[in-house]
């Protein structure tokens, strides 16, 4: 059964009345049922002493009972959490906690308890230091999500480290050319792996043998194609998503060279969406099943230059799968236009074409603006 008190008054840490809280713990122990599982979504603001009420009445009865908590509170609160783990949240499978504000979250965790699978936290840089404790068992987390902190690679990288069992993994990651370098992470069984970085080294500790989907976020730096080369040729994965997205509102050009160098140790990929430009030489191999043989999915920016090579490379690629000569077959192909681009006179003549194909060949092919609008 699901629970969501919302006790957010919006009145300061001083704010200190639990008329509100009394009024859900008796509302909580009215609807629940005597036994069987509990999730608890709950959010509340206010004194230490507001918050340790309502963790006290609406959770720490049924604590045992447990096994999907998502919490938000402020920093200062989180002490009057942490006393329930790992012990008393004994059958707890999965914790999202979001630091409304104040994300220094006194003496940090303590541990987790040893059902805890998936693990959310939403804060800033300060709380990384809290939840980097050397007492924590990180190697039970299989889901561990830490896209919403803006953590230091020195701070994020103790905890990589711990989890040999984590499967899913989103983070974001600032600072990571002041190292530590010379430090080596194998999680063995991370498959999906989403990280928004600053600088492209970051991929130079990990070896990641299971690796099949990989979503990369930059920002101050160019798309990190060498790096990620290397650490698919240490790893032996077969990466199967590549999605790259860029921060900034000009996508930076890449190497040819190093990217046709990615795109050959990645065969085994079905779906290509990165936010820049796929060079005219590239494209046509691409087209010709000399890269890629195994796309299904495509998605990257056009300029003037690649538009109608990335429309031949389609046609090829469509015409290839229905004659017989592939097995594998492009089912969508998207192109980003650039602003200059979609406003020149042949713009239509090339929207046109792609609606075409996709009546042709029973696809989706699609010409939209920087902002994923249909071009009409």
């Amino acid at each position: 059964m699901d629970i969501t008190p919302h006790l957010v008054a919006d009145k300061g840490d001083s704010y200190e009345d639990t008329a509100d809280v009394k009024r859900a713990a008796r509302l909580v122990d009215l609807v629940l049922p005597k036994d069987g599982t509990i999730s608890i979504f709950i959010c509340i603001d206010g004194q230490f002493m507001r918050i340790k009420n309502a963790i006290d009445t609406i959770i720490g009865p049924y604590s045992s009972r447990v096994v999907d908590l998502s919490i938000g509170l402020p920093g200062h609160g989180f002490d009057a959490l942490s006393h329930l783990l790992p012990d008393q949240l004994n059958s707890l499978n999965s914790l999202d906690i979001e630091f409304l504000w104040n994300s220094n979250c006194g003496q940090g965790i303590r541990d987790f308890p040893s059902s805890l699978r998936k693990l959310t936290i939403s804060a800033d840089i300060e709380s990384c230091p809290s939840i980097a404790s050397p007492q924590i068992h990180w190697n039970n987390i299989t889901d561990l999500d830490f896209a919403r902190i803006y953590a230091k690679f020195a701070h994020i990288l103790p905890i990589l480290k711990c989890c040999e069992s984590m499967k899913t993994c989103a983070i974001t990651v600032r600072d990571c050319n002041s190292g530590p370098w010379g430090q080596y992470i194998n999680l063995p069984c991370l498959y999906d792996f989403y990280v928004s970085l600053d600088h492209p080294a970051f991929f130079d500790s990990f070896t990641l043998p299971s690796l099949s989907q990989l979503a990369v976020e930059t920002t101050f730096c160019d798309f990190p194609a060498a790096q990620i080369t290397s650490m698919i040729g240490r790893s032996g994965c077969a990466l199967q998503d590549l999605n790259h997205y860029h921060l900034e509102s000009q996508p930076p050009p890449c190497d040819s060279d190093i990217l046709a160098a990615l795109f050959t140790s990645t065969s085994s990929l079905q779906t290509l969406a990165v936010h820049f430009v796929v060079p005219r030489l590239l494209m046509r191999r691409i087209g010709n099943g000399g890269l890629l043989p195994n796309l299904e999915e495509l998605e990257c920016v056009l300029e003037v230059e690649t538009q109608g090579t990335f429309l031949d490379a389609v046609e090829r690629r469509l015409q290839s799968k229905r004659d017989g000569a592939s097995n594998s077959g492009l089912r969508s192909a998207v192109g980003i236009c650039r602003h200059e681009l979609y406003l020149s006179d042949n713009m239509l003549a090339f929207v046109d074409r792609a609606s075409r194909l996709s009546t042709i060949y029973n696809c989706d092919v699609r010409l939209l603006s920087k902002d994923k609008i249909y071009i009409v």
